[in-house]
C-alpha cells in the first residue's frame, strides 16, 4: 500500500541506521513517497505525536511505554513492535577489559561509591573510569537505567568528559552527557578511560571507532540473536501513533508496510531480527512484559 505525501519518522537515535532502511525500501517501492527519519530521541519522537499529525507522524521509541503513561492511558497512543534492538556497553580500547559482570557495571554506576579507577577491576588499565552518558529523555538511557543498572545514573560531573568541573570536584565519578548516540561514540573513541553505550551495529564499526571496544555483558556477547536471547541490553523498538492513523494516511500505510514480507526482508537485511512473524503475531522478546 502506497501513499503521496510526506510521513515522518521522529524519535530513537539508536533506530536511525535501520529506519533507514526501511525508508529507502519504501520509497524504492511508492515513488510517490516522502519518508523523513528524523532521530531526536525516544522522548522526543512521542513529544512529536499529536492530534494534528496523527496521520503523518510516527514516534520511534525504544521499549513499550508503561500502560499506565500518559501516552498510553489518557492520549490513546497505539505502538506496533517493529525489531528487537541489542546495544552495547562499549569502553576505549586502553582500559584494558573485554568484557564486565552486571554486578561490576552497577558498582561502577553507582551513587554512594565504587572504583573510580579501571586498575580496580581484574584486567584494568592505570585510568580514571569516565562515564560518557545520554542525556535525559533519550530511549537507549532509559532502557540502561531499568535493565542493566535497576537504578538512575550518578549526577552529572563533567563537561568535556576528562575532568571533573570544579564547581563538583567533590563529586565521586567523572560523568558527562551526550545528546546522540554518534556524540557518544565520538567520545569515547577519543577519551582514554571512557565508558558508555549504543546501539551494537553503530557500534562495532570499527573503521570509524578504532579505538571503541564492545564489552560482553555477564560472559554474553551481544550478536544477530543477542536480543533474543538473554542477554541483558535490549529491548524492542516500537512504532507509536496517535491513536488509529486515518484510512489511507500516510502512517496508515506505512504500518500496513511494516507488517508485510517485504518489511521483515529488509530488517533481516539490515542484521534485525523482525517483531512480528509471518502469520502477524509477535515473537516473544518483542511483547510487553
Amino acid at each position: 500500500m502506497c501513499f503521496s505525501g510526506t510521513l515522518r519518522l521522529v524519535g530513537s537515535t539508536a533506530f536511525e541506521r535501520t529506519a533507514d532502511v526501511l525508508r529507502r525500501g519504501y520509497e524504492a517501492r511508492c515513488p510517490d513517497a516522502d519518508v523523513e527519519v528524523r532521530s531526536v530521541g525516544s522522548n522526543e519522537g512521542t513529544r512529536a505525536l499529536t492530534t494534528g499529525n496523527a496521520a503523518s507522524t510516527i514516534a520511534m521509541h525504544d521499549g513499550h511505554l508503561r500502560p499506565d503513561s500518559d501516552e498510553i492511558r489518557i492520549r490513546g497512543f497505539r505502538g506496533l513492535p517493529v525489531a528487537p534492538v541489542a546495544f552495547a556497553v562499549i569502553v576505549h580500547k586502553g582500559t584494558g577489559v573485554t568484557g564486565l559482570s552486571v554486578r561490576d557495571l552497577r558498582s561502577i554506576y553507582a551513587r554512594g561509591g565504587g572504583p573510580t579507577s579501571w586498575k580496580q577491576l581484574r584486567g584494568g588499565a592505570d585510568l580514571p573510569i569516565r562515564l560518557v552518558s545520554r542525556t535525559e529523555g533519550s530511549g537507549t538511557r532509559t532502557i540502561f537505567e531499568e535493565r542493566v543498572l535497576s537504578e538512575p545514573e550518578p549526577e552529572l560531573s563533567s563537561r568535556d568528559c576528562r575532568r571533573k568541573d570544579e564547581i563538583r570536584a567533590a563529586l565521586r565519578t567523572i560523568r558527562c552527557e551526550r545528546s546522540s548516540q554518534g556524540q557518544i561514540l565520538d567520545t569515547v573513541n577519543a577519551v582514554p578511560g571512557a565508558i558508555g553505550y549504543a546501539e551494537l551495529h553503530v557500534a562495532a564499526d570499527t573503521r570509524r571507532y578504532p579505538n571503541v571496544r564492545v564489552l560482553a555483558l555477564d560472559g554474553r556477547r551481544p550478536g544477530a540473536a543477542a536480543a533474543m536471547d538473554h542477554y541483558p541490553f535490549a529491548a524492542p523498538e516500537v512504532f507509536y501513533t496517535y491513536g488509529l492513523p486515518p484510512n489511507n494516511s500516510p502512517a496508515s500505510a506505512f504500518l500496513t508496510f511494516l507488517s508485510g514480507g517485504a518489511a521483515r526482508k529488509l530488517l533481516q537485511q539490515a542484521g534485525s531480527s523482525p517483531c512480528l512473524t509471518a502469520d502477524a503475531q509477535v515473537a516473544a522478546p518483542c511483547q510487553t512484559t
